[in-house]
């Protein structure tokens, strides 16, 4: 079969309604209680599951389409712009068919990407299954691609989510081996999901805006 070929117009397109929809998915008023004073800059998840669920297609997000799908690139790098969807939003904006003007575009993106690239600290973070306190430092990307992943999946289907939280917990002084790993997840969760999430979950949504 012949494989379908693309134009620049085809996969500004394609890029954009996946990001739209995606975002869609996330920020609107079935998520967030539904508030209309001005003043009001903290937003609210209605429900837990709300919050959850936000953050599994968040991590979405945060991800890459599947390498050669619709045409498709993905960037060189480390950084954010090369691991998710910011990456093609960039490209849209560098080479735009519909309108002119995308410094609104750009500029969100790229603040957003090094605001995921920025790193957060949490004193004193006690996971009881391997008797370990302390401080715990990760990047914001790492930490809600952890959360949102160990959210959406069984513990069986979470041998990368181990992986990362050993990285996480060795550079931050503490080595621990697979099975550890596994029993620390609810309890990085409960930290990191429940409580660094839910803190800055106002600020992302406000780039989403």
């Amino acid at each position: 079969m012949k494989s379908a070929q693309y134009s620049d117009l085809d996969r500004e397109i394609i890029v954009l309604s996946a990001v739209w929809d995606l975002i869609g998915s996330m920020v609107h008023y079935a998520h967030f209680e539904k508030r209309h004073r001005l003043e009001e800059t903290m937003l609210m998840f209605k429900t837990h599951e709300c919050s959850k669920l936000f953050l599994i297609i968040l991590a979405d997000f945060l991800s890459l389409p599947r390498s050669g799908t619709f045409g498709l690139s993905h960037r060189s790098g480390s950084g954010s712009l090369a691991k998710t969807y910011l990456g093609n939003i960039l490209d849209v904006g560098a080479k735009p068919h519909f309108g002119r003007d995308t410094t609104l575009l750009t500029s969100s993106a790229t603040s957003f990407a090094e605001w995921l690239d920025g790193s957060v600290s949490v004193d004193k973070v006690w996971l009881p299954s391997i008797e370990r306190e302390g401080s715990i430092t990760v990047q914001r990307m790492n930490y809600l691609k952890i959360c949102g992943t160990a959210s959406k999946h069984g513990f069986t289907r979470l041998g990368d989510i181990v992986r990362k939280i050993q990285k996480v917990l060795a550079d931050n002084g503490t080595d621990i081996n697979e099975g550890q790993s596994y029993l620390v997840i609810p309890e990085f969760q409960e930290w990191f999901r429940d409580h660094v999430f839910m803190a800055s979950s106002t600020a992302v949504a406000f780039f989403f805006k």
